[in-house]
């Protein structure tokens, strides 16, 4: 029999005393051959004591010392550890500080499993013995032994062992440690982001399997019970102790236990190299209800979600939702661009100067959150690519008044803190934290926007603007030696893909696509096989932005935008706008010549619709994935042609008899269409800061400006086109702008 006691300067800590009580208490509920079986418990005085078997022998660390185990002995050991696992899960205990120095194993070749002091007992009753020792936040365990969960002070259940389990394999069997480093803040950061060191070549692969599988740092890809993990140990053993020497009959006797056998390694394999089932989200969860969710890409700072918004300044809400309030930064007239790793400083934007591009220059600069000057980071310029996306996927340059995707992250700091990217024209640029530095890392054909970071920061994801206003892809760059490469060569799925976001594991990269989520997975454990095409998340009327995931990774935060439109009529004499067909929603309406019929494009959808004056006698004209923008009725009410986006440019005439153009007004315009008698052309134009329907009166020329929509928010591209009875036709946006929580599972 051996005494385990509490030495009396801890016996004063009542913490400690309670640990010592509940080691005894788990242990004692134990009743399994490779576990210490514990006879009484005891105090006297101050004297707490445990009485327990004798395990004659040496533990499991003093062991491995000498060097890797020969293969057979470790399986050996591994299997009867496997059984105690099993036999503690079984009664609802996690044992939580499964390590080598915690095993001992006898002179001949017995397992016995140690000190239960941090074990957790789950659902079993409500006495004190079901009390957990710490509470989820707090780390407890043996840094280089303990779980990804445990290291994150997470709650944990009986796959933490599992991980624990696997690390003690995989230091039998090389007679190194997994995960190391200098110091145990190193070793548990490798826990958490590095994989296992190499297993020597003389390992079955068999038993590596077992290893990485136990090695997984999410717990579902891990074995799901010690029996489980039991059944693979044996069934993957050439080394199990083989039967005596049989007679010639006596072999087609075990000749279907051995096909058993091999049957159930082949099983085996196949769990461990099964691919990776798709990711899918499972539920939905709005943020904000305020309508501001749209603005601008989010940010987090893990307790609430950061926003700016166009025109106005940015706006926070808790990560668990609620009302959204101003978000007052440390200097006037900026943007948030980031925050920085330790959440200790903000990353931000100011203006330095503004052109007539969609390409604006910006200053960076840092600041303190609640106290402190900002500061300017050296002479550091940035430029930010603005772009507007409508609930029918299209894009469009910036225009005063609209929801846009403000600022689109034009820098980054890197995940170490030490380094930040930022875009500059066509060149993507690496400066120190501090501003110094400066060295331009890449260029790219077209306009790098929403710079994001690698988790390990190796890695840049960046999407650019390419031929077009509507054109943008994803590229990478490596920071060590700016290779530049596409992310998805060959994907095409649609001609605005951007904005993507890596998961704080690096396990998924999602992004969005056509107005939908997106998720590619990244890599899979050992010898699994990762899906290389992305996987769509979302489909439906909502058109959702800018996906974050949350900081433990569960959650995918968006911004969702339920489009709907409204159609009105604006009267040139009484200035008032009225509906047209109530109840509607659609865009790019336009009457035939005779006033009976309309054409629109549906909101949400795209597709080209045709309808009686007073909507009724609808028929769709066009399919899905065709998107039409811009339809225009032939002079005979035949023919409606639809076109797939448009460029704002100068307002040319061009006269078909004489076969030449004539600029009618050298201003950034757009929409023209003709009144019913032919007297005037009417447009949209920009006027300083204001963005106004006009007309032309084509006999001398004459322009004038009938209604500003600088303040209505008219949708999509802010089209007008005249209407019958001395009125023009416009769409106001309606649609509903949030943020919103989706919950996924991502394997």
């Amino acid at each position: 029999m051996a005494i385990k006691v509490l030495p009396a300067a801890l016996a004063r800590d009542p913490d400690r005393v309670a640990r010592f009580e509940h080691e005894a208490r788990a242990a004692g509920a134990l009743n399994h051959p490779n576990i210490v079986a514990v006879y009484e418990v005891g105090r006297h005085d101050d004297v707490y004591w445990i009485a327990t078997e004798l395990v004659a022998g040496e533990s499991l660390a003093k062991v491995v010392d000498g060097g890797p185990l020969e293969v057979g002995r470790a399986l050996q050991i591994a299997t009867q550890i496997a059984d105690g696992l099993a036999a503690a899960h079984a009664a609802g205990i996690v044992h939580r500080d499964l390590k080598p120095a915690n095993i001992m194993v006898t002179r001949d070749g017995r397992v016995k499993i140690l000190d239960f002091g941090l074990a957790l007992r789950r659902g079993i009753s409500q006495d004190s013995t079901t009390m957990d020792m710490t509470g989820e936040g707090t780390v407890m365990g043996t840094a280089g032994y303990m779980s990804p969960e445990q290291v994150r002070g997470e709650a944990v259940d009986h796959r933490s062992d599992l991980f624990s389990f696997g690390v003690v394999l995989h230091e039998m069997c090389s007679g190194k440690r997994a995960f190391s480093g200098t110091s145990s803040v190193e070793v548990m950061n490798a826990v958490l982001k590095d994989q296992p060191a190499e297993l020597p070549a003389s390992v079955p692969p068999a038993l590596a399997l077992i290893v990485r599988r136990c090695l997984e740092k999410e717990p579902v890809r891990r074995f799901q019970s010690g029996a489980d993990l039991g059944f693979a140990l044996q069934a993957s053993s050439p080394f199990l102790p083989p039967a005596a020497a049989p007679k010639r009959r006596s072999r087609l006797k075990w000749a279907p236990l051995a096909a058993v056998s091999v049957a159930a390694a082949l099983a085996a394999l196949f769990w461990l190299t099964r691919p990776l089932p798709p990711p899918r989200i499972t539920g939905t969860v709005q943020i904000t209800n305020d309508g501001r969710g749209n603005g601008a890409p989010i940010l987090t700072d893990g307790t609430r979600l950061l926003f700016n918004l166009a025109f106005d300044e940015p706006r926070q809400v808790s990560l668990r939702g609620g009302e959204s309030v101003p978000f007052s930064l440390p200097m006037q007239g900026g943007w948030l661009a980031d925050i920085s790793p330790d959440r200790t400083e903000y990353l931000m934007y100011r203006p330095h100067d503004t052109d007539e591009s969609v390409n604006e220059r910006y200053e960076l600069w840092v600041a303190p959150p609640l106290s402190g000057s900002p500061r300017r980071l050296g002479d550091l310029i940035a430029t930010s690519r603005h772009t507007l996306i409508n609930g029918n996927g299209f894009s469009v340059p910036r225009r005063r008044g609209d929801i846009w995707d403000r600022h689109q992250s034009a820098a980054a700091w890197s995940p170490d803190g030490r380094q930040l990217v930022y875009a500059r024209g066509d060149e993507l640029h690496l400066a120190r934290s501090d501003g110094t530095g400066d060295r331009k890392l890449a260029t790219f054909a077209g306009y790098p926007f929403f710079v994001r970071w690698s988790p390990n920061g190796h890695v840049l994801r960046l999407s650019v603007s390419t031929g077009s206003d509507t054109a943008s892809s994803l590229w990478e760059v490596t920071v060590e030696n700016g290779q530049v490469r596409s992310l998805l060569p060959g994907w095409n799925q649609s001609w605005y893909t951007c904005c993507g976001n890596w998961t704080p594991d690096g396990k998924y990269f999602v992004f969005q696509s056509r107005s939908n989520i997106w998720a590619l997975r990244e890599k899979a454990g050992f010898f699994q096989r990762a899906r290389r095409e992305p996987v769509q998340l979302t489909a439906g009327p909502m058109a959702m932005y800018w996906p974050l995931p949350s900081p433990d990774g569960k959650r995918l935060f968006i911004a969702g935008y339920q489009p709907r439109n409204e159609f009105l009529r604006y009267d040139l004499q009484s200035r008032q706008y009225t509906p047209v067909l109530a109840g509607v929603s659609g865009d790019f309406l336009e009457f035939s010549k005779d006033g009976k019929w309309v054409t629109y494009v549906s909101v949400p959808g795209g597709s080209l619709l045709r309808a009686a004056a007073d909507g009724s006698q609808r028929l769709q004209l066009t399919q899905p994935p065709l998107r039409v923008a811009m339809p225009h009725w032939s002079p005979d009410g035949r023919f409606i042609a639809g076109l797939s986006g448009s460029r704002r440019n100068q307002l040319m005439l061009y006269d078909v008899r004489e076969r030449k153009q004539t600029l009618l007004l050298d201003r950034l315009s757009g929409c023209p269409s003709w009144s019913g008698d032919g007297e005037f052309l009417y447009f949209t134009s920009h006027l300083e800061s204001d963005h106004w329907v006009s007309r032309m009166r084509m006999r001398d020329r004459k322009m004038e400006r009938i209604a500003n929509l600088t303040k209505l928010r008219v949708a999509g591209w802010g089209w007008y086109v005249a209407g019958p009875n001395n009125s023009s036709i416009t769409a106001r946006d309606a649609g509903t702008d949030e943020i919103y929580a989706l919950d996924w599972i991502a394997p």
